[in-house]
């Protein structure tokens, strides 16, 4: 897929032309295999994938929850190191629950307000 976007990216986004960006694709496949890039069988199993588009960039922050957010990076930075932690492809899944950070921020500065008005 990636070989068929630098023509032209915008006519051939999979999120926007789904069928133009896999006629492009199969296009680009059999041409490699007309190159001799790849076998004839390969440009086959190709062809038959799904065109899978996947979203890029980070994922939306949860508002509150900043320390929580701190504790993962650094200790992402003891086990992978400051560069890869940042920018190296890792996918993280934690046990950070947006309604129960939310609901948790509420309290505590109910708790705080109520403590010292």
């Amino acid at each position: 897929m990636l070989a068929s976007l630098p023509k032209a990216p915008n006519n051939y986004d999979p999120y926007r032309s789904p069928q133009a960006a896999m006629a492009r694709r199969n296009w680009v496949i059999d041409r490699m295999a007309n190159d001799g890039a790849i076998t004839q069988a390969q440009a086959t199993a190709a062809k038959a994938e799904p065109l899978l588009a996947r979203a890029s960039g980070r994922p939306a922050t949860v508002p509150g929850a900043g320390y929580f957010a701190d504790a993962v990076h650094q200790q992402l930075v003891a086990l992978f190191g400051d560069k890869r932690s940042t920018d190296g492809g890792l996918v993280v899944h934690t046990s950070l629950d947006p309604a129960l950070q939310a609901a948790a921020e509420t309290s505590l500065r109910r708790g705080l307000m109520d403590y010292d008005p």
